[in-house]
């Protein structure tokens, strides 16, 4: 006999993780970006993007499949970011 299961309050259901960090994103963004400008495409690695964003490179791989993408969204990102108009 099965009894009938209520989920808990709070209860997250299969496949549901830790809410991503929006903060963590930006880092990697911002390191990418600097990397990408001083570095070149070529010298830009995902290890040291990830140092450099204080996280990991799991966790970079989990927002960007690769190299590659991560420079296209740095790339897009500094497109959206709006010109500092100051002196």
């Amino acid at each position: 006999m099965h009894r009938n299961r209520t989920p808990q309050v709070g209860a997250r259901s299969a496949g549901q993780g830790r809410a991503r960090d929006n903060a963590i994103d930006a880092r990697i963004l911002t390191a990418a970006k600097r990397q990408l400008a001083v570095l070149g495409y070529e010298g830009m690695s995902i290890a040291a993007v990830a140092l450099e964003a204080g996280t990991t490179r799991q966790a970079l791989y989990r927002r960007w499949p690769s190299k590659a993408a991560l420079a296209a969204a740095a790339v897009a990102n500094v497109e959206q970011t709006p010109l500092d108009t100051q002196p």
